[in-house]
């Protein structure tokens, strides 16, 4: 490579580099293993079972009857931005001395994901009915 070349692929090479984590990642409750969710059987499976396979619930709700229901919940938000992009293409068009005109705006999609689990106990702490439900909710947003 001509010695010309070397500082402009150095710098190109920093920037490529630091556009790697362009996505943000975001969570909010405890994640729990989803794929252990078929296991549980309605008036086999016990309060134990389900503690050793998702852990400690996010919520307990008690009745007076001695039935109980435990919540587990898990978000997990994806960030994409295209600001960071317009920034490189804005370095990389320096480095040959040209100037990019860009939109005075950027939009970022992000990707939530929610899981929730809701396990509802016998008096005895048997599972007498649960039931899972996982949402997708995609957004996007100009500034």
């Amino acid at each position: 490579m001509p010695r010309t070349l070397r500082p402009v692929a150095a710098r190109l090479l920093v920037v490529l580099l630091a556009a790697l984590p362009m996505a943000a990642c975001a969570t909010r409750g405890t994640d729990f293993d989803v794929d252990r969710v078929p296991m549980i059987q309605q008036g086999v499976t016990t309060q134990e079972d389900i503690r050793r396979w998702f852990g400690e619930p996010n919520t307990v709700r008690s009745r007076g009857s001695g039935i109980s229901a435990w919540t587990y919940t898990y978000q997990e938000t994806e960030t994409h931005d295209t600001e960071t992009l317009v920034r490189i293409g804005e370095f990389i068009a320096s480095l040959f001395g040209q100037r990019v005109v860009t939109p005075p705006l950027g939009v970022a999609y992000e990707q939530e994901t929610e899981h929730e689990l809701l396990v509802f106990f016998d008096r005895e702490g048997v599972v007498s009915e649960y039931e899972y439900t996982r949402r997708h909710m995609p957004s996007r947003r100009v500034r």
